[in-house]
């Protein structure tokens, strides 16, 4: 699950995932969408620790 997690996000979701990991925000100087990028990340890391937690996979929904 974890790793579909991943490739689902590195592919879909996230174009620039080094900067929203080291800081969990977009700054707003590297990306005139910063705000909403960031948004749509932040959603993304909530619905799939959802679906770890609901797995009992709760170790790693704390990564997300």
């Amino acid at each position: 699950l974890r790793k579909v997690a991943n490739q689902v996000q590195k592919h879909d979701s996230r174009f620039d995932p080094p900067t929203y990991i080291k800081y969990q925000y977009v700054p707003y100087d590297m990306d005139s969408e910063s705000a909403s990028q960031t948004l749509s990340y932040a959603y993304d890391d909530w619905a799939i620790g959802n679906v770890m937690y609901a797995a009992d996979l709760v170790d790693e929904a704390h990564e997300y």
